[in-house]
């Protein structure tokens, strides 16, 4: 019998040139379909804890801001306790990342449309995950719904259906049968993979800056610890993470 990997996409930043943000993001966490309800239960439990509310949904630009439920964490203690049981949970070994990012400002040189930047976002993302599933392993897709780009996703699926995906020695077949669900779903869905995909987008971004555009920001406690996670889980060779322009 096959096992089923789960790939769950958020993004950070619009790609959008209107947008203030300076680069899109994509983030993939793949987990095997039967961990799941134990990484809904892991989470449910931190949300209760800190919360009181096990049914509240994790979104960073809520978290960052600190307001209404959130603003418990306006406490530095509290604050880094989250955080650290938050990545106790992404650092476990049934969880694998992915992750593509498009600097606006250099795709804007290549004259690429706000459309051509989510459209290669998501070609990349796909390939990455299809070519890390094993022989016996077949894959589902998940995504948090945006109006603007889920057409996107969809055509790209569309595309590997009918064509393959060559790196992989797939055909367009092969993918069918390999691929079997594509859904678009919303927070409220409490999908644990999507919501902790989310809460990693500002910290790819940031290893971009400090890395690749050599940064000088400022970066506190909790920014600095979730960095070190990132760069924990990012291959040597950047494999799962490709910069894309």
């Amino acid at each position: 019998m096959a096992t089923y990997k789960i790939l769950s996409i958020d993004e950070s930043g619009k790609a959008s040139y209107n947008h203030p943000s300076k680069e899109f993001a994509l983030m993939g966490v793949v987990i095997n379909e039967k961990f799941k309800p134990k990484l809904f239960s892991k989470l449910q439990k931190i949300k209760a804890r800190y919360f009181k509310d096990s049914e509240i949904v994790l979104h960073y630009s809520e978290i960052s801001r600190k307001r209404n439920v959130f603003s418990v964490l306006r406490d530095k203690g509290i604050e880094v306790k989250f955080w650290c049981d938050i990545l106790a949970i992404l650092n476990n070994s049934n969880i694998s990342y992915l992750f593509t990012l498009v600097d606006k400002a250099n795709s804007q040189k290549a004259n690429w449309l706000d459309k051509t930047i989510v459209h290669k976002s998501y070609l990349s993302l796909i390939k990455m995950y299809v070519c890390s599933l094993q022989r016996n392993e077949k894959g589902k897709i998940i995504t948090e719904s945006d109006c603007f780009q889920d057409t996107y996703l969809a055509k790209v699926h569309n595309t590997y259906q009918a064509q393959g995906i060559k790196e992989c020695n797939l055909t367009g077949r092969g993918y069918w049968e390999k691929i079997t669900c594509l859904s678009f779903v919303n927070k409220r869905n409490l999908d644990p993979e999507i919501e902790l995909a989310d809460l990693l987008g500002s910290s790819i971004r940031l290893k971009y800056r400090l890395e690749y555009k050599k940064s000088k920001e400022k970066i506190n406690n909790v920014e600095r610890k979730k960095l070190r996670f990132i760069n924990r889980k990012v291959h040597k060779d950047n494999s799962n993470f490709l910069i894309l322009r």
